[in-house]
């Protein structure tokens, strides 16, 4: 994957050697301490929302625009879903009430899922403890650009219902 959200951040900083098969929050915090910001900063603060935003995009560019049964089935088979949804509507009952990580899925989507399924969550409280046990922290809040991410909608409607 060349051309991506993400890739585009990660590149944009010259003084930082990316590599796009290192999880998102590893990349971050590469980042962070090679330009030595400190989470008071505005610097700081400016380019973790702008990361955070990357995430959104990326998320929309790895599982679809559109609602659509694609984006679905690979949700599910990123959590270990089996068999694949028929319809959308299965997707959505068959992803109820999981909690996933968006920083992990991510990464499961931009290494084709090569370290296995993505871990997941019965409550909002076990996932909550795990991202910031991890530092893999996705904070954004929904905006007009993220109507069209069925995914994104679904699990961060799933975190704010349960």
């Amino acid at each position: 994957m060349l051309i991506s959200p993400l890739n585009g951040f990660f590149r944009y900083w010259s003084g930082l050697h990316f590599n796009p098969r290192l999880p998102p929050h590893e990349s971050y915090r590469q980042l962070r301490m090679v330009y030595g910001w400190h989470a008071r900063s505005p610097k700081y603060r400016f380019t973790w929302i702008a990361y955070q935003n990357a995430l959104a995009e990326e998320l929309t560019v790895l599982f679809g625009k559109i609602w659509d049964l694609e984006p679905w089935r690979k949700l599910c088979s990123a959590v270990g879903i089996n068999p694949p949804p028929n319809t959308c509507e299965d997707g959505i009952w068959a992803t109820r009430g999981l909690f996933v990580n968006i920083i992990d899925l991510i990464h499961w989507a931009r290494t084709g899922g090569c370290n296995g399924d993505v871990a997941t969550w019965s409550t909002k409280s076990d996932l909550w403890r795990y991202s910031i046990q991890t530092d893999k922290i996705f904070e954004r809040d929904m905006t007009a650009r993220d109507r069209h991410n069925v995914v994104l909608q679904h699990l961060t409607h799933c975190m704010m219902q349960c």
